[in-house]
Formats: structure tokens, C-alpha cells, sequence
């Protein structure tokens, strides 16, 4: 199973999201695979400390962040390189082909 994970959300973000993914990881029975999606320069460094197998996860770099102050509509449609319109376009792009117990797959 694939998941994929808003690594810019949040407080202290990405940092809070790399632990929380790393230590998910090592708890983890089933075969997980995380698509890490936000600044990728900060999560590698995030990464450094608290490290993920590289086997499961890919990152998918998104570099604008949308902020609490913004208005979500207006954020969705001018900011369209951060983790949720990717998300949203790469559902779009794919749910034809998945049913709707499938997870979706990394990119």
C-alpha cells in the first residue's frame, strides 16, 4: 500500500512529519510504501536524523506552502506546485484506473 503524506502541514512541519513517518515505519507490519510530498531539500534534511529506508518512500518536491491566513479556493487555484492540488490532479488523473478499495500508487 502506498500513502501519501502533506509533509508542510502542521507545526514545525516538516520536521513533526518526518518522525512521525520514520517511527510509523518501524511499527509497521504490512508492506508501506509513504510518497513524501512537500519542500524536498528540508525533508532530506529532516531525514539525516531520523532516517527512512530508502526502499519505502519517494519524495515529490512541491515548493509553495499554503499558509493559515490564505483563502483555501484562492490558494488551490494559484498555488499549483504544493501537496494538495498535486494530490487532487494526480486522483484525477487515476481514479479511472483504480477501484475504490485500491490504494494509489506512487507516481
Amino acid at each position: 500500500m502506498n500513502i501519501g503524506l502533506d509533509m508542510m502541514g502542521g507545526d514545525f512541519a516538516p520536521l513533526e512529519a518526518v518522525k512521525g513517518a520514520a517511527e510509523y515505519l518501524t511499527t509497521a507490519t504490512a508492506d508501506i510504501k509513504l510518497t513524501l510530498i512537500g519542500d524536498e531539500a528540508q525533508i532530506k534534511t529532516h531525514l539525516i536524523s531520523h532516517p527512512i529506508p530508502s526502499k519505502k518512500y519517494t519524495i515529490v518536491h512541491a515548493s509553495e506552502v499554503i499558509e493559515m491566513n490564505e483563502h483555501p479556493t484562492k490558494a488551490l487555484k494559484e498555488k499549483r506546485i504544493h501537496p494538495l492540488p498535486w494530490v487532487f490532479n494526480y486522483w484525477q488523473r487515476e481514479r479511472p484506473m483504480l477501484s475504490s478499495a485500491q490504494a494509489i500508487p506512487a507516481p
